[in-house]
C-alpha cells in the first residue's frame, strides 16, 4: 500500500510539472511536503545529487526547516561514492526518504539509481523522484 501511495504521489508531481501546473520540476518544498504526506512523523530526509549548487543546498535545507524535517545532503563526485554516502545517510543520520531532485543528474539516474533502488528497498527507505523514466524504472 505504501509503495502504491508513493507511486501515485510521484505521478501527481510529474503530471503537475508536465501540465504546466508546476514549474519544470517540483521544488524542494513540494518534495519535502510529499514526504510528510506519506509519513507524517518523518524526521529526516536525504537529497543525493551531483548537480546541486550551494544555493540548492540552502533551498533544500530551508524547505526541511519549513516542514520540521532535517535534510541531509550528499553531493557525490563519482558513482563510486554513492554507496558510501547512502549508507552513511541511513546508518548515521537515520534518513527515512531519499529525494532525487534533478532529472538531468546523469550520475543519479544511471548506476546511482540502480544501486539506490536496491539498497533503499532492502532498508525500507522511500525514494521520491521527479523523473518519469525513474518512476517507470522502479522508484
Amino acid at each position: 500500500m505504501k509503495r502504491l501511495t508513493m507511486v501515485l504521489i510521484a505521478g501527481l508531481l510529474l503530471f503537475a510539472a508536465s501540465a504546466g501546473i508546476a514549474q519544470n520540476t517540483p521544488g524542494y518544498p513540494q518534495m519535502v511536503y510529499v514526504t510528510k504526506m506519506l509519513k507524517p512523523d518523518v524526521k529526516t530526509v536525504g537529497i543525493i545529487s551531483a548537480t546541486m549548487t550551494d544555493k540548492d543546498v540552502e533551498r533544500g535545507t530551508r524547505a526541511g526547516m519549513g516542514q520540521s524535517v532535517a535534510v541531509v545532503i550528499a553531493r557525490p563526485k563519482s558513482a563510486g561514492e554513492i554507496a558510501s554516502l547512502y549508507k552513511r545517510m541511513v546508518s548515521e543520520k537515520k534518513v527515512q526518504f531519499i529525494l532525487l531532485t534533478d532529472p538531468a543528474d546523469e550520475l543519479m539516474t544511471g548506476l546511482g539509481f540502480e544501486y539506490l533502488r536496491e539498497a533503499a528497498l532492502a532498508d525500507g527507505v522511500g525514494i521520491i523522484v521527479v523523473s518519469e523514466p525513474l518512476l517507470a524504472g522502479g522508484a
